[in-house]
């Protein structure tokens, strides 16, 4: 599993890692909502990807709002009948 994030500096890997790193995205905000619009599937024997765009909508605890969009591909793996994200990589859309 690896994971980049729109305000990284690094690819986090590792399941572990990227378990933290969502946990201290989570912990940053009071308020967090992620949608994804347009999303576009493809699935290729046990590949699978999903293309979109992220609309984030949040609130940090200090109170200050962040809206941001960001250009977002999930990877999938199917093992052993289930699907498993194997890659999440966002990029902020300049704005």
């Amino acid at each position: 599993m690896i994971a980049i994030h729109p305000n990284a500096r690094q690819i986090t890997i590792g399941w572990e890692e990227v378990r933290k790193s969502w946990l201290g995205v989570a912990e940053r905000f009071s308020e967090l909502s992620v949608k994804l619009d347009n999303p576009t599937a493809v699935v290729r024997d046990n590949v699978g990807w999903v293309t979109g765009t992220e609309v984030v909508n949040a609130k940090r605890k200090t109170g200050e709002v962040v809206n941001y969009t960001a250009l977002t591909t999930n990877i999938y793996e199917k093992r052993n009948g289930r699907w498993l994200m194997s890659a999440h990589l966002t990029a902020r859309v300049p704005s």
